[in-house]
Parts: structure tokens; sequence; C-alpha cells
């Protein structure tokens, strides 16, 4: 809310915070919005083992690459201080890709999206109404069967 009301909120500041831009980065990574993509192969190629055939479909899996057990002990647990130690920019790989292929929108969509977070806790209060864990349902993006369990409540 301080951030704001104090008259000089813009872009280039809401971008430099680190701490900010990790905590997004980590929540698409645990909670991707697109969890696997499709891309047709440009040309042959192998990973590890499979051979991959011009022309083929190839699905990626955010979700099993962000959960990997090789790359993180435990996926689950949220890790700010890794994004900070690289300038609050780790990527935000579950949902923007990664490599030459990366979403050319990126930064754009992070600090849109930190924006539109950040006016939103502004103004209002969130609160759990359940106690339940949340069942997701799997699609084309993941979805918390029956909805998100929670109230907003605007601030005075």
């Amino acid at each position: 809310q301080a951030f704001w009301a104090s008259g000089d909120a813009n872009w280039a500041r809401l971008s430099g915070m680190p701490s900010f831009s990790a905590l997004i980065d980590e929540t698409l990574r645990i909670f991707p919005p697109t969890p696997l993509i499709a891309r047709l192969s440009n040309g042959a190629d192998q990973i590890g083992t499979h051979a991959i055939l011009q022309d083929q479909n190839v699905l990626i899996s955010f979700v099993g690459i962000q959960n990997d057990t090789q790359l993180r002990a435990d996926p689950w647990v949220v890790d700010l201080e890794k994004g900070i130690e690289k300038g609050g920019d780790k990527g935000g790989e579950a949902a923007f890709g990664f490599g030459p292929r990366i979403c050319g929108g990126k930064q754009f969509a992070l600090v849109e999206l930190m924006t539109f977070v950040s006016v939103f806790l502004a103004q209002a209060r969130f609160e759990s109404n359940s106690s339940a864990e949340p069942v997701f349902h799997w699609k084309a993006q993941m979805l918390r069967q029956g909805g998100q369990a929670v109230r907003v409540t605007a601030l005075a």
C-alpha cells in the first residue's frame, strides 16, 4: 500500500524489486499456469536415449521439469534466495519457456503481473475460507477443482 501511496510508483521501481520478482517466479514455478506445451521439431534431434524425428510433435511438461528432484532436492519448497541471487530474474520458466524459444514478452508480462498483484494486495485482504488441501484438476491449464476457496475484503 505504501508503494502506491508514495506518489513515485512506476514500472521501473516495481521491476527493480528482486524479492517480489522472485516470489512471482517461484509461484509460477510451483503452480505453472500452463502445465505443458507442445512443439513441432524443426529437425532431427536426440534427447537422452530418445530419437526425435523432424516434424515430430514434442510435449514439454513444465510440471515434470519444475518438480524434478534431480534439479531441486525438494521442488515444493519456495526458494526466494535463488531468484534474488540472479537479480530476481530466474526466468519464470514455468510460464514463459526458456532457452532460444523464451517468450519475447516475458519481462513485460512479469512486471504487468507484479503491478496487478501489488495493486490488488494494496486494496484488499485475502483469507482462505477453507482448511481443505487443494485438489487440482489438470487440463491444458491447472485449475483447482471447485474453484479457489478465498474471501476478498476491500481495505479501508
